[in-house]
């Protein structure tokens, strides 16, 4: 369902009035946030303003003896490259084209704008000749408009025609200057644009990336420079400033130069996302939005769009959250978690933007919210009630009650049939209950067993454990399913000290009651195993199969050999080992099985501070195991006789001196590697 949500609504973001919907909120941000003083620092933008056309008795051509003079100018500045948004295309004058042929000559670095022919098909329309020949290349000027608001934001990195690659100004201007060779006809970038292209500026399949923006419009930074402010950091001069000659030529040294128009009569202006009624709706002359889009690609810091499967993984979490509050919470509520989640997200999004220049979608989130808002609503209407009954019914006996209430709000977390998973496990048993038994009538065996099993059991549910079964006096149970729980092998391990203190608290009844007392051994592991509902269609059991649930039947058994009640693998005891306090037993093989596992005694849980005796015990104890592995007998005997000093009834303690004795007396191969083989359950 969540699922669903996610895919439709980002199928609907491919829309034209979505897609303009999501572009608007781009614009939201992009103009909300301060710019990057280091963007486009090596770029000069000079505007042919008015003030440079006045004395000129025609503005179409641009007058080439001012173009001549602003060329010279800029090769005395030792400028690197100009771009000339200025289209050549007919001749003048010819004493001034010669004028201007020889200014691009001088200088070497010319770049001259190309346009297309809008005839039957598009075509390339090149500048005259004499022009062409004394330009370093030409690159297209032609501007991509959103065809729904005709909003400028994208770039068209190249134009494919006659099976060529044509790169537009900015790219050809960029290319050229991270060291890309110029084609022969001087409009394609020939050698090495692959290695040039900055890998941060990804490009859509029409080849067009985002212009990072950084401010309005030149024109409009203007009018706010006579009240003394002037945030846009690309330096733009008009023209008739620059024919002065009063500007410092240091201001243009080594930087990329583009020139364009910015009179009144010109048609080369567009709306950028600047274009909004905060900024006076001033459009943005073609020369800038060339400028912006060299500056994005010279700081290589393009808006990033986050892939499709992040996205798609965002809008899954969050439209399983809505589910969730649908199935859980009344409507009203589950619809501010709905806006809380939605505003966290838009937040978030926000964020990223102003600070690292990402820009995930919002218009499909939303839409991804509202689409899991009313599938949650409807399914639940037409599912809730029977599925209700079916949980309860088939969980009420294996699980507690917080647990099926949980499945029940939210039947979505229950997998049913087999599924492989991690789960902890217990085995429990009762010593000495066969001796109890044969001096007790059924029925007072029964009701004993009850009371032990009502006991027990309540322990394992107050830890979120599954009960699977009993078995005579044995007691199979499991954590991590139906539901996950992180911390699954603690509430096992947790449980199991607290069956044993349970057990000794049962032992006093008995006592009471002139029976002997009984000692519930204990195995525990934590692994990978089948759990889910096994059996005929209509008859079945929740259960888990497999090796880990083996091993954890094997270790409570294992505790005869050791004297111990709670055995558990090293496969839990790593995942709880800075939680509780338990010592080493042995590396064990159990019957069945070709792996060697470490086995420990688990003591107790970090809050239970052992005593001064057991702590001084499980030290000797240990130093006696590490003596015992390296074939020091009497060393590790040592060991073993101190730990029985502090605490005398140590089991695992008094097998081990038996063991070292034995060992001492009969020494065991070269290649013995320690390992206890148990030959019986």
């Amino acid at each position: 369902m969540a699922f669903a949500a996610g895919m439709l609504a980002l199928l609907l973001g491919h829309i034209p009035f979505v897609a303009t919907l999501e572009h608007i909120t781009m614009d939201w941000r992009m103009r909300s946030r301060k710019a990057d003083p280091t963007y486009g620092q090596n770029i000069v933008l000079i505007i042919i303003d008015e003030a440079a056309l006045q004395g000129y008795p025609c503005r179409s051509p641009v007058p080439r003896e001012m173009l001549a003079k602003m060329i010279r100018f800029l090769s005395s500045a030792n400028t690197r490259l100009i771009g000339l948004d200025v289209f050549l295309k007919d001749p003048g004058w010819e004493e001034t084209d010669a004028d201007l042929v020889n200014a691009m000559r001088e200088h070497g670095g010319v770049v001259i704008g190309s346009i297309f022919r809008k005839d039957l098909k598009f075509s390339l329309d090149l500048p005259h000749p004499k022009f062409l020949e004394a330009a370093l290349a030409i690159g297209l000027v032609e501007i991509p408009v959103d065809p729904v608001d005709g909003v400028v934001r994208e770039y068209k990195s190249f134009f494919d025609i006659a099976d060529q690659s044509l790169p537009t100004l900015a790219t050809s201007l960029y290319l050229i200057e991270h060291g890309s060779e110029v084609g022969e006809h001087k409009f394609s970038v020939k050698k090495g644009w692959e290695g040039a292209w900055p890998p941060e500026i990804l490009l859509d399949a029409a080849g067009r990336f985002y212009i990072n923006y950084q401010a309005p419009p030149s024109s409009y930074q203007a009018q706010l420079s006579t009240k003394g402010s002037d945030s846009n950091p690309l330096k733009v001069f008009p023209a008739s400033a620059v024919l002065t000659g009063f500007l410092p030529a240091e201001w243009f040294q080594e930087s990329i130069v583009l020139i364009g128009a910015g009179f009144t009569e010109s048609k080369d202006a567009y709306p950028t996302p600047y274009y909004s009624p905060t900024f006076d709706y001033v459009l943005t002359p073609g020369v800038e939005i060339h400028a912006n889009a060299l500056a994005t690609l010279l700081s290589e810091k393009s808006l990033i769009f986050p892939a499709l499967t992040t996205h798609s993984l965002l809008l899954f979490l969050a439209s399983l959250i809505v589910i969730f509050a649908v199935f859980h919470l009344r409507a009203l509520i589950a619809l501010a978690v709905l806006l809380g989640v939605g505003t966290g997200y838009t937040f978030m999004s926000y964020r990223n933007f102003i600070e690292h220049d990402i820009a995930f979608t919002l218009v499909p989130f939303w839409l991804g919210l509202g689409i899991a808002y009313i599938e949650g609503i409807g399914y639940k209407a037409a599912t809730e009630g029977r599925q209700k009954r079916w949980i309860k019914q088939a969980f009420a006996r294996y699980v507690s009650s917080d647990v099926v209430n949980l499945l029940v709000r939210d039947p979505n977390r229950l997998h049913l049939g087999g599924e492989t998973r991690e789960l902890s496990i217990l085995f429990s048993d009762l010593a000495n209950f066969t001796g109890i038994a044969e001096g007790l009538s059924p029925e007072e065996l029964v009701a004993l067993l009850n009371r032990y099993f009502d006991g027990a059991t309540e322990i394992i549910l107050k830890h979120g454990g599954t009960l699977d079964k009993y078995i005579g006096d044995s007691i199979m149970a499991f954590w991590n399913a139906p539901l996950f729980q992180e911390d699954h092998a603690l509430q096992a391990a947790q449980a199991a000290l607290e069956i044993q203190a349970f057990s000794e608290q049962f032992n006093n009844t008995l006592t009471a009651k002139g029976n002997s007392t009984i000692t519930t051994r204990i195995g525990l592991n934590t692994g990978k195993a089948v759990v889910g509902n096994i059996g005929a269609h209509k008859h079945f059991n929740y259960t888990a199969m497999g090796d880990a649930v083996n091993l954890a039947s094997r270790l409570e058994g294992a505790n005869k050999v050791y004297g111990t009640t709670i055995m558990i693998s090293e496969f839990m005891y790593e995942r709880i080992r800075q939680a509780v306090h338990a010592r080493e037993l042995d590396l064990l093989r159990v019957k069945g099985k070709e792996k060697t596992v470490r086995v420990y005694e688990l003591q107790g849980v970090n809050e239970q501070q052992p005593s001064e005796s057991i702590e001084r015990m499980v030290r000797h104890y240990q130093q006696g195991l590490i003596a015992y592995r390296e074939k020091n007998w009497q060393t590790a005997m040592a060991c073993f006789e101190r730990a029985v000093q502090h605490v005398p009834m140590d089991r695992p303690s008094l097998l081990y001196l038996e063991r070292c004795k034995q060992m001492q007396a009969f020494p065991p191969e070269e290649n013995w590697d320690g390992v206890y083989i148990m030959r019986t359950k």
